[in-house]
């Protein structure tokens, strides 16, 4: 699902229903259950100089 220019007002009940229709699953391939953990990682890596 994807947009060539942001939505009216009166389009987002219809975009959010498909979007709901659709599901998540598909996002679980990108979850690896430690986001908090490698962005604390990344901004300490950051901090320090650190380029990986």
């Amino acid at each position: 699902m994807g947009l060539q220019h942001w939505p009216d007002a009166a389009a987002w009940p219809r975009l959010l229903a498909r979007a709901r229709q659709l599901g998540g699953s598909r996002w679980d391939a990108w979850r690896h259950g430690d986001g908090a953990y490698r962005a604390a990682r990344a901004l300490e890596d950051l901090l320090h100089g650190v380029t990986s």
